[in-house]
Formats: C-alpha cells, structure tokens, sequence
C-alpha cells in the first residue's frame, strides 16, 4: 500500500469526476486493476474503483504491499477487539468496526484471542510444557516450566529432559542483578553473570575479538532488557492508549457497493473506504516506536537497541526513528472494506505495484469459504479456503499455491486436524476457566511421531538457583574455561 497511488482528500483528486457528495459518499473512477485481480464481481456487478493518478515507480515493491496488508490485519482486528466499547468512531467506522468483531467471534476466534490476550496482560505469566518426541526408535521428553513476574524483573525456569536412558535436570533464572544456569548432569556447576559488576575475564576479550564489543555492552543490554520487563504494565497501557487513538483517527467513508456471491447467492455489499489519517499515521507510529508520551520508555529501548547492535557488529540506533517514519509514510493512504448483513464480505488493498482481495463467501459461516489473491510485481498468490459444517465441528481445506491442506476444527472442544501430505497434526487449543488457556498438538509422520502439551496461566513462582559451585562467566580467566571444558568432556 503505497501512499504515493492512495488518494485522500475532496473530489478534485478523482480525476474522473468523482466528488465528496454531502452523504459522504465516493463515486467511481477510472478503472483500474481492482476488475483484472479479482475474477468473482460478477457480471455488471458496481464495483468501487479509486483513480489512483500516473502509475510511477514503485519504490518499495512487494515490502509495501506486504506492510500495508499487515497494517490492515492489524487495524481491522484491532477494530474488531475495541468495537463498541472503546472507540468512539463515526457510524460508518462504528459499522466496519461491529462487523468485525462479528465476523472474528462467529468464526470462533474471537473468545481464544480474548482468553489469550487475558492471561498475556498479567504481569505475573507461568508456562507449562510437555513435549515427548519419537524418530526412528528414538524416544526423548521434555518436562518442565518458564515463568515471569514482569513487576519485579524476574524470570525462571526449570526443565526435565529424559532420553537415551538419561535424564537432565536444567534450570535457569534471572533478576535485576544477575542470570543464573544450571545443569547438574553436564557438570555440577552454577553458572552466573553478574550484569552489575565490572566484567574483565576471558569473555570481555573473546567479544572484542568477535566485533569490537564487550561485556559492557552485555551488561547495558541485558539491564535495560530487565528496565523494559519491569514497565511492561506501563509500556501495554501507553501502546493501547495510542492505538486506540490511532483507530479513533481513521476516517472511513461510504464507497460504491461491491457486487459478489455469498452464500450461494449474487449480492451487493456495501463498500467503505478507511483512509489512514496523517494523525492516524503519527499514533500509529508512536505505538510502534515508543514515541509521543514515552520518553523514558524510548530512551530505554534505545539503550537496548544500541547495546544489542554492538553485540552483533551492528548500528541499530536509528531501528526506532526509521520505524516511526514507515508508519509515517502511511498518511493519506487507503484500503476499502466491505460487508453484508453485518459482517465482512471483501477487504481490498490498491497499490501502484500490486493489490490484495480477500474475498469472504460464506456458506454455513461468513469465513466458511474464501478467497485471497495477492497480485505484486506481476506475480500472484492465491489461498483458497472450502468448508462446511457437521455438527459442531468445520471440515473443509486450503489450497495453498496449488498445494491442498485438509483439516478439521471443533471451537467448541478446540480440538483440530490438518493433513500436511507428510504426516497429520492433531491439535486443541481453548480457554479454561475464564484465566487460562491450554494448547496442545500431535504430529504423526513417516518415522517420527511429537506430542506437545502447553498450558498459560497467571501467577508465578520464581526461585533463585543456589545449588552447585558457581562458575563466574563474567571474571573467569581463559584457563578457567579451558578447565571446565575439559571437566565436562571428562564427565560425558
């Protein structure tokens, strides 16, 4: 999505006689790709066309093509989850708005991505995991838990792994000090880097020797990593307040109605056009760069990116400002949404190199069968989804670039299948109790077979490691690690 084709303003800018009509109403142009990329419009089907002006160069080919169709996935689900409650959009937003969250809870998704989001926004998160892999005869299984208290700047983690007739125990840990690591069946030693001190052993000369840096650099990284986990309430609360804003900032106005087939049936759907204000564009940034009312936030952010890009031999401190001005090159840009009977029916994104069409066309849900064509730099992708529903649970395929992926999916269990020609991948996933949720997978292939079981939930139990003889990583001299080597080589 080019802001260079994407028009904005009175009707003077619609060369082909369109007009800003008092009803706020946009009238066609002349036409341009949008009939050749998309063969389903029907036959004298009305379909909203925008002038876009001289074709020129393309300067950012398929990366703004795919930028823009993730700003709009990012915008319509954000529309969707802030519909009705946070938003204070016109009607023909309000509308957009209402019609995706519709859209996005019949099709099931709605509540999983809520209980997610739920359980993410604790600042206190615990994981459980349990993997067991099979292939070619050989078995292993992995056992354990990752949690975080984001308040204090704490983390841990601890892990059972059982294979090949042995079994390791590994755990790790992190405060606002230090990180801790610790295997005894490698070798029984506690491994801590104090993040604090003046770090002036082997490892301070072999990153010197790898890119110039240092464990100073380590040390900035790896505290201002532990100042951003500490303000992650602070930092949600200030991305959400922008984003909204940036929602609220979209004008969206009525387009021509698209003419298209849902539910078995030749139907005009009505078309809104939602052009990306430079306001817009400004929040938008703001909650993508840690810009506006986050300057503390931002200065931190910066240190990181700077220390992480002398680790890697990198300059990564203009990453936040060049972040900032892509989002800024979005203004006056646009994408057209429409819907029928409340809910979604098209979402089309025009650009000079290139557009997008998902087409929903129904069935026993709206998202039951689609369409997606990406048209860039003369080439085109397609997904093509079929379902239908038996019972409770959706039976149907995608056709990806001619390759077809049959699944099933039950929302109400959240058990699943998908085919993948190779073997088949058994899944559920859903919400427990309100506050947790649990996902887990089967793959079953050829010669190997993976069972993954995952579970989220709020609150934590984070204990420093104070097992084992620790092993300095920051002081330790040369011949320090030359000897642990040596130790845990002797040991296997």
């Amino acid at each position: 999505m080019d802001s260079n084709n994407m028009q904005y303003g009175g009707g003077d800018m619609y060369n082909g006689g369109g007009s800003d009509t008092s009803d706020n109403t946009r009238s066609n142009g002349p036409v341009s790709a949008w009939e050749s990329a998309t063969s389903n419009s029907g036959d004298g089907g009305s379909v909203y066309v925008p002038y876009t002006g001289p074709v020129e160069e393309d300067k950012k080919g398929k990366a703004g093509l795919v930028a823009g169709i993730i700003l709009a996935v990012i915008l319509l689900l954000g529309c969707g989850a802030f519909a009705a409650y946070k938003l204070v959009f016109d009607k023909p937003m309000n509308k957009v708005a209402l019609a995706t969250q519709a859209t996005i809870k019949e099709d099931g998704l709605l509540n999983t991505l809520s209980a997610v989001a739920s359980v993410s926004k604790n600042d206190e998160i615990t994981e459980e995991f349990v993997i067991k892999y099979t292939a070619s005869g050989v078995s292993a299984d992995i056992t354990g838990s990752v949690a975080v208290d984001m308040s204090e700047g704490l983390m841990g983690g601890e892990a059972v792994v059982t294979g090949a007739g042995a079994e390791q125990n590994v755990s790790y840990y992190m405060n606002d000090r230090k990180m801790q690591f610790y295997a005894p069946g490698l070798i029984d030693k506690r491994f801590e880097y104090d993040f604090t001190k003046n770090n002036t052993g082997y490892l301070n000369n072999l990153l010197y020797s790898v890119n110039g840096s240092s464990t100073a650099d380590l040390n900035e990284a790896l505290s201002a990593f532990v100042e951003l986990e500490k303000k992650t309430g602070e930092l949600r609360d200030s991305r959400s307040a922008s984003f909204t804003e940036a929602l609220n900032a979209l004008d969206c106005r009525k387009a021509d109605p698209r003419e298209m087939e849902i539910d078995g049936q030749t139907v005009k759907a009505d078309g809104y056009e939602i052009i990306i204000t430079p306001e817009s564009a400004t929040k938008l940034g703001e909650a993508f760069s840690f810009d506006g009312e986050d300057e503390d936030l931002k200065a931190i952010y910066e240190k990181y990116l700077g220390a992480l890009g002398r680790l890697a031999g990198e300059d990564a401190s203009d990453l936040l400002a060049e972040t900032e001005t892509d989002f800024e090159e979005l203004a006056n840009s646009s994408f057209y949404v429409y819907l029928y009977k409340g809910k979604l029916a098209c979402v089309y994104l025009p650009g000079t190199d290139g557009d997008m069409v998902l087409e929903l066309n129904g069935g026993d849900k709206r998202t039951s069968n689609m369409v997606l064509t990406v048209n860039a730099s003369g080439e085109s992708f397609n997904i093509t989804k079929t379902s239908s529903m038996s019972n409770n649970t959706e039976i149907g395929s995608y056709i990806i670039d001619g390759q077809t992926y049959v699944y099933t999916y039950d929302a109400t269990t959240g058990d699943g299948s998908v085919d993948l020609g190779s073997g088949v991948v058994k899944f559920n996933i859903k919400p427990q109790n309100g506050n947790e949720v649990i996902f887990g997978f089967n793959y079953s292939g050829d010669d190997s077979v993976m069972d993954v079981s995952f579970k989220m939930k709020p609150g934590a139990d984070i204990k420093e490691i104070t097992s084992g003889t620790v092993f300095d990583l920051g002081n330790a001299s040369e011949s320090d690690y030359e000897a642990l080597i040596k130790s845990a080589v002797l040991g296997m």
